[in-house]
């Protein structure tokens, strides 16, 4: 006997039927009141096979077999992946605002100023000022995004060294999202309280590229279970691609900032550091 339809999809359902066929809708549905909504937010964190501090956990434990497993099936035993990155990305914005994390955007010297011989000079030293402003608040505004358009990029140079492990190019991407997700959880709760006290101090350095390093090492670990080394080999072959991913991907990083700071004077202010430097 039908008597009522899916709220869902609009199927007809039985009466006694607890699962809609064609969408599988559970057919309890009520009206929202204040407890439903408390308890769907808890249950979403806390439930026991699938909650987001369950999936926390066994990355903090085993961040390869997490990644393993959901590519091989095993999907409703973990939090969504996807949305696992948005929450921590988010969370990780949310924080460098609040806390203030990155140095104080450059502001134009006055003594520089006074030595400018003509205005055109002094409009350009402050247009550079301004530009270099500009990008330091965009990297602090829009983390996240910088974030997402990164993982294609880490995702490829793994797959083009590993591609012969039996993984292709959206696996690789599902271990990266899940790993990447949890380190930038890992350095909101950890590392930025320390960036924001020693901020604008030498140690600010330091502090930065031991949580890279820290970040680096989580990578290899989680990839070697991943790529199913079982020797600790394994260790030493993924590392150094870890690391050649982040210093293409600060390569281009720092191409794109003297091309929006410098504009067509690019190439001659890289040449100028190369020589400085090199």
């Amino acid at each position: 006997m039908t008597n009522y339809l899916c709220p869902n999809c609009g199927r007809d359902l039985s009466v006694g039927q607890k699962f809609c066929d064609t969408c599988g809708q559970k057919n309890n549905f009520h009206r929202f009141t204040v407890g439903h909504v408390s308890h769907e937010f808890f249950h979403a964190f806390t439930h026991a096979d699938s909650g987001i501090l369950v999936l926390i956990r066994e990355l903090a434990k085993n961040p390869g077999l997490v990644a393993k497993e959901y590519v091989s099936g095993k999907i409703k035993k973990y939090f969504s992946p996807f949305t696992f990155l948005l929450l921590c990305v988010g969370f990780f914005v949310l924080i460098n605002n609040v806390i203030k994390t990155y140095p104080d955007p450059p502001k134009p010297d006055p003594k520089v100023l006074a030595m400018l011989p003509t205005p055109e000079a002094r409009i350009n030293y402050t247009n550079l000022i301004d530009r270099t402003a500009n990008a330091s608040k965009a990297v602090s505004k829009h983390a996240n995004l910088i974030t997402l358009i990164a993982m294609p990029l880490y995702t490829f140079i793994m797959w083009l060294f590993f591609r012969k492990r039996n993984r292709n190019f959206a696996e690789i991407m599902i271990a990266m999202i899940f790993f990447t997700a949890f380190s930038s959880l890992i350095i909101t709760i950890v590392f930025n309280p320390i960036l924001a006290y020693y901020k604008g101090t030498p140690k600010y350095v330091y502090v930065f590229l031991l949580s890279a390093i820290l970040q680096s090492f989580y990578y290899t670990w989680g990839f070697k279970y991943f790529f199913n080394y079982k020797s600790v080999a394994g260790y030493f072959k993924i590392w150094p691609v870890m690391i050649l991913t982040y210093v293409l991907w600060i390569v281009i990083s720092m191409l794109c900032f003297f091309y929006y700071v410098y504009r067509d004077k690019t190439g001659k202010v890289i040449a100028a550091l190369w020589n400085m430097y090199f």
